[in-house]
C-alpha cells in the first residue's frame, strides 16, 4: 500500500507498519485454468493476490461504521498461449444476490477492464484500457475481468460493499467471459450460444468518480459520503 517493487512472479506489495489486511487469497495458475482459452496453456504458477479489508490502523473504525471495504488485487505478468494473464469474469453480488456496484483503481501497471452483461444471448460488451491512476466505476449486474497487458505485476484496488461476493458462476460454465484478450487482439469465445459485439472505450467515456485529486483509498476516507451508495443496505 505504501510501496510496490515489481518481481516477475508478481510478489510485489508491501505494506507499511501502519497497515493491516484481513485473509489473503491466493489464485494459482491451476485455479484460473477453467476460465482460459487454452486450459493447458504453460505460465507463471502464482496468477493473483488478493488481499481484502486493507485500512491502516487509523482508519478502521470508519471503515467498519460505513461498511465498505478496500481490497487489493495483484496479477502476474505473463502470456498462456496467445491470451494475457486475466483474473477470472465474475459479478459482485451482495444479500439474496443482490447485485453490487464498486470502484477500481489501477495503482501500479497496464491494465484492461472487460465489462459484460448478464446472460450468454446479449448484445454487447466492453472493453477499456487503463494506467497507473485511472479509476473507474463497476456498474451493479456487470461481469467484469481484469487483463494484465504490461510485462510487469499489475496492482488494482477496489472499494465496494463489506458484504460483497465475488460470482464466477457463468465465465466458469463458458470456459471464461465471451472475449479472451492478448498481443495478437481480441477473439470471441466459442463455448457461447450467441456472438456478443466488442465496443472499445476510453477512460473518457467511462464512469469515473470525483476524488478530488486523491488516491482512492485517501478519496474514502476524506470523503465517505460519496461512496456510500456502495453498501444499499
Amino acid at each position: 500500500m505504501d510501496t510496490v517493487n515489481t518481481g516477475p512472479l508478481g510478489v510485489a506489495l508491501h505494506f507499511g507498519a501502519d497497515v493491516v489486511h484481513g485473509n489473503v487469497q491466493d489464485w494459482h495458475l491451476e485455479q484460473i485454468r477453467p476460465f482460459l482459452e487454452n486450459p493447458d496453456s504453460l505460465g507463471p504458477l502464482m496468477a493473483a493476490r488478493y488481499y481484502g479489508k486493507v485500512s491502516r490502523q487509523r482508519d478502521l473504525a470508519l471503515w467498519q461504521h460505513y461498511r465498505l471495504e478496500y481490497g487489493i488485487l495483484e496479477i502476474s505478468p505473463g502470456i498462456l498461449s496467445a491470451e494475457w494473464m486475466t483474473f477470472p469474469g465474475h459479478r459482485h453480488k451482495g444479500p439474496g444476490r443482490t447485485p453490487l456496484a464498486a470502484v477500481m483503481e489501477v495503482v501500479h501497471g497496464e491494465a484492461g477492464l472487460y465489462l459484460q452483461p448478464p446472460g450468454s444471448h446479449r448484445r454487447e460488451a466492453n472493453i477499456v484500457w487503463l494506467r497507473t491512476g485511472h479509476r473507474v466505476f463497476l456498474p451493479p449486474g456487470q461481469a467484469h475481468a481484469i487483463i494484465n497487458r504490461g510485462r510487469s505485476s499489475l496492482i488494482v484496488s477496489e472499494v465496494h460493499s463489506s458484504l460483497t461476493e465475488a460470482d464466477f458462476t457463468e465465465a466458469a460454465k463458458h470456459r471464461g467471459m465471451a472475449y479472451y484478450f492478448g498481443p495478437t487482439g481480441a477473439r470471441p469465445n466459442p463455448h457461447y450460444r450467441d456472438m456478443v459485439s466488442l465496443r472499445k472505450m476510453t477512460i473518457d467515456q467511462m464512469a469515473t468518480p470525483d476524488t478530488s485529486g486523491e488516491d482512492l483509498y485517501q478519496a474514502v476516507t476524506h470523503h465517505v459520503d460519496r461512496f456510500r451508495f456502495l453498501h444499499p443496505f
